[in-house]
C-alpha cells in the first residue's frame, strides 16, 4: 500500500484573517475530504469548529487524551463512540502518524471501518439535532395553554 501523504495548509484564506496564501475553502475542503485524520488542536477552548469539520469531512479526529476524560468538555465524543486518535501530548503526533502509517498498510479496511462508522454516527448526532431544534421552533409557535 502506498504511504500516506502529510499535507499542511498554510492557513484557511475563507476565514477572517487568512493569510493571502491560505487555502482556498475549495482546496480546504478537498484536503478534508481526501483525508483520513485531522488533527483538532484546541483554540481557546478545547471544544472547536476542527472537530466537527473533521467528523463532517469524514476525518478520524486526533484529539488530547486529557480533553477526552469524563468531565471533560470532549467527553461526549468518547461517550457517544465517536472513533479517535488520542494522544498525550502534540510532541506525539510524528510517531503517531508513522504507526498510523504502519497499521494502514498492514490492514487498511480498519481505517475505512472506522471512518465510515464515525459518518453514520456524525449523521445521525446531527439529524437529532435538527429534530431537536424543528420540535423547539414548533413549541415557540404554539398558542400557550396556561392563558
Amino acid at each position: 500500500m502506498k504511504q500516506g501523504t502529510l499535507r499542511t495548509l498554510a492557513g484557511y484564506g475563507g476565514r477572517p484573517g487568512g493569510a493571502a496564501a491560505a487555502a482556498s475553502a475549495w482546496e480546504y475542503s478537498m484536503a478534508m475530504h481526501s483525508a483520513q485524520f485531522a488533527p483538532a488542536p484546541a483554540g481557546i477552548c478545547a471544544e472547536q469548529f476542527r472537530i466537527w469539520e473533521a467528523l463532517e469531512a469524514g476525518c478520524i479526529p486526533i484529539l488530547l487524551e486529557r480533553h477526552m476524560a469524563p468531565g471533560s468538555v470532549l467527553y461526549p465524543i468518547r461517550f457517544l463512540r465517536f472513533e479517535v486518535v488520542q494522544l498525550g501530548s502534540w510532541q506525539e503526533v510524528p510517531e503517531k502518524l508513522l504507526q498510523l502509517g504502519d497499521q494502514m498498510a498492514h490492514n487498511p479496511q480498519i481505517w475505512t471501518r472506522r471512518q465510515q462508522h464515525n459518518s453514520k454516527l456524525w449523521a445521525h448526532v446531527k439529524g437529532g439535532v435538527a429534530t431537536r431544534i424543528a420540535q423547539s421552533v414548533c413549541e415557540i409557535g404554539r398558542p400557550s395553554t396556561t392563558q
